[in-house]
């Protein structure tokens, strides 16, 4: 893959689960957009250390831990007609896991499910009216080569 840049990418979100985790199943579901996302924040697998030190030696053991697929918080600019925010925030009420798309201005797309932890506004001079929502991810994700 090679190097792009952010401007063109955008967010989606479906309110559905795909019949299968893989990129078909992803493929086959309705998306909206949510077309005021100003940033995607960079999000992961991470695993939890697991320690152990013997004490005739004294030396750390690392093992992986727990597989924690990660979290991120969305900024964006307010929106009541936003489809995508109302996913969001219908998603944020109802607890249910959710399903993102992330596609990048290469055409390269990022699938995933995940939970709506938050959905935050606020205002201040000098700017739009921001939201953020901070999104848990629940499952690995499935990358799609650009076209």
């Amino acid at each position: 893959m090679a190097i792009t840049e952010g401007i063109g990418g955008f967010l989606s979100a479906s309110a559905a689960a795909p019949a299968t985790y893989d990129s078909t199943g992803y493929a086959a579901l309705t998306w909206s957009d949510v077309t005021q996302a100003s940033e995607i924040p960079e999000f992961g697998p991470e695993h939890s250390p697991v320690t152990f030190t013997p004490l005739k030696t004294g030396i750390v053991d690392k093992f992986h831990g727990e597989l924690n697929y990660g979290s991120f918080t969305v900024p964006g600019a307010l929106d009541a007609d936003d489809a995508g925010q109302g996913i969001l925030k219908a998603a944020l009420a109802s607890k249910d896991e959710i399903s993102f798309r992330e596609t990048r201005s290469d055409g390269s797309i990022r699938y995933f499910s995940g939970k709506v932890m938050s959905f935050r506004t606020g205002q201040s001079v000098g700017s739009v009216v921001p939201f953020s929502c901070m999104i848990e991810v629940t499952r690995a994700t499935v990358d799609v080569a650009a076209p």
